[in-house]
């Protein structure tokens, strides 16, 4: 998923970040209230040398009449605390004596030959180092690509980093976390880790590098990565999850997200917080109808901004766990990060039970004696093989009671196809989807009654196999569910939910055309 929002566990809230004593990042403020006088003569030992400090400087040709602390403190603070780190602080005599300043840093592996520290180990050092005094702060829709030895000013929340939707099976390699800025230790996003495809010496792309971020196989372009990030940007709306900022760092890009929602709505409808349930009943009445404007006004919005979501499913939809508003993540294929147009069907078995009709087709390909023959396309359900083909052979039977003379008639069933590129249609079913169990829950329905009921006709006697619990292989039974509600609505006097339920109908339409428009649902 785009963000990886979408986790298996339970909601558990995220420890307070601890609170060191000292600020512990070297941003541009740190070094302005540290580096003073007083605190360079104290880290300049040799009283020789300290007394230096106050003498013109060498340099200049007697044109300027400043001292070495004064050059320091103006204009190679930086210059030196990397030589305070490195241990080596009166060194700054021979920086400030070769004109050099903070306006050169950082240095390269050929220019620090240069400052005549005539040992490779603490230029090496140097080169690491410098990055700690040069930090590059993230303000609110930057996007920075910093180098394999720069430091990136961000502290987590805490130690715990969760796996992307879909789990390990997923493959996408993306994980998330909850992060703040040093500064701002009360501002949370949710940072989302995806890996890119490797860089060479040459600054391309090595796409057969097996994938970059350590090995992972879904390593995408970082041309896709830049392009999604500013599609996604021009899509502002309250009820999709945001891009405050992003960065690459050593073959990852990373998104930082806004609000930092940990909460998706499927562990919502199964662990309810507390909070919620202590609510008065028709307050949270108004919440979850509230719920299904705010999400079709999201969708709606998308589309008229050019941009589909295309996987819209319970840990795709975030639930902020202390104001209850409730936000899309995961929009504009950000899942796998495809450039493509059309989405072919993922992994994730929640997409598949979520996803449309048309989404989830496959072809019986069939030809004799190896040509390519004719096609037939039928809806399918997730009890076959992937790739799965066989061959069956025809013919007379020859004077022996053999089979002889006979043709070959090859059968196999095709990978499962996308047969309609009208993403819109396609989310509206999902959508509907995600109205109908929010509906149920409001029922007081639960979650495991409304998918045993969706699955009790693909059970078979002695079937090993979960049965497919999907919403378009079951569309029969999800209507006989939304009648039931529409019984208990009807008993209890409920038109808004009787209203709505009708309004889910028509949004589950299996045929694309049948269906609304997301305007239409808004």
């Amino acid at each position: 998923s785009m963000y990886g929002y979408g986790g298996h566990s339970a909601y558990l809230p995220m420890p307070a970040p601890q609170r060191p004593e000292q600020f512990a990042w070297w941003d541009q403020q740190k070094i302005r209230e540290t580096v003073t006088r007083k605190w360079v003569l104290e880290h300049i030992v040799p009283e020789g040398v300290k007394k230096r400090l106050d003498t013109p400087m060498s340099f200049g040709d007697g044109l300027t009449e400043s001292t070495y602390v004064e050059w320091i403190l103006g204009h190679a603070k930086k210059f030196f605390l990397v030589l305070w780190e490195l241990g080596i602080p009166e060194r700054i005599f021979q920086i400030v004596d070769g004109s050099w300043d903070d306006e050169d840093l950082p240095l390269t592996a050929e220019t620090v030959v240069r400052l005549g520290l005539e040992n490779p180990g603490l230029e090496k050092r140097f080169l690491k180092k410098q990055h700690m005094f040069l930090l590059r702060m993230l303000e609110e829709g930057d996007h920075v690509d910093y180098c394999e030895d720069e430091t990136v000013a961000l502290e987590s929340a805490s130690g715990r980093r969760q796996l992307a939707a879909g789990g390990a099976g997923a493959g996408t390699g993306m994980v998330v976390d909850k992060v703040y800025f040093p500064r701002y230790r009360e501002e949370f996003y949710m940072r989302a880790r995806i890996p890119l495809e490797p860089v060479d010496d040459n600054g391309k792309e090595d796409s057969d590098g097996g994938g970059g971020g350590g090995g992972v196989h879904d390593a995408i372009p970082r041309e896709t990565f830049l392009a999604e990030i500013a599609a996604s940007k021009a899509v502002s709306h309250k009820h999709i999850v945001k891009i405050h900022a992003s960065y690459t760092h050593q073959d990852y890009g990373y998104l930082l997200l806004t609000p930092a929602c940990e909460l998706n709505l499927s562990q919502f409808i199964k662990y309810t917080p507390y909070t919620f349930k202590a609510m008065p009943k028709p307050r949270r009445r108004r919440v979850l109808l509230e719920w299904l404007h705010c999400l079709a006004d999201a969708l709606a919005f998308m589309y008229e901004r050019g941009v589909a979501h295309r996987d819209i499913r319970p840990r795709s939809i975030m639930v902020n766990q202390v104001t209850y508003q409730i936000l899309f993540a995961d929009i504009g294929n950000f899942r796998r990060l495809d450039a493509g147009g059309v989405r072919s069907p993922g992994h994730d078995q929640e997409s598949y039970e979520y996803a449309a009709p048309e989404l989830w087709q496959r072809a019986m390909v069939y030809g004799e004696g190896g040509s390519p023959g004719s096609t037939v396309t039928f809806h399918g359900r997730r009890t076959f093989r992937r790739g799965s083909s066989a061959a069956y052979q025809t013919g007379s039977t020859g004077s022996g009671g053999g089979f002889g003379g006979g043709s070959s008639l090859q059968v196999g069933l095709s990978q499962w196809v996308a047969t309609s590129n009208n993403p819109s249609k396609s989310d509206v079913f999902s959508l509907g989807c995600i109205f109908l169990d929010i509906l149920s829950f409001l029922m007081k329905r639960r979650a495991s009654a409304f998918t045993a009921h969706r699955s009790k006709k693909q059970r078979r006697p002695r079937q090993t196999a979960t049965p497919d619990q999907s919403f378009h292989a079951n569309l029969p039974q999800v209507e006989t569910w939304i009648e039931d509600l529409e019984q208990d609505a009807e008993k209890k006097g409920d038109v808004t939910v009787a209203r709505t339920l009708r309004l889910v109908r028509a949004m589950l339409e299996r045929e694309p055309g049948d269906r609304l428009q997301p305007r239409q649902v808004a």
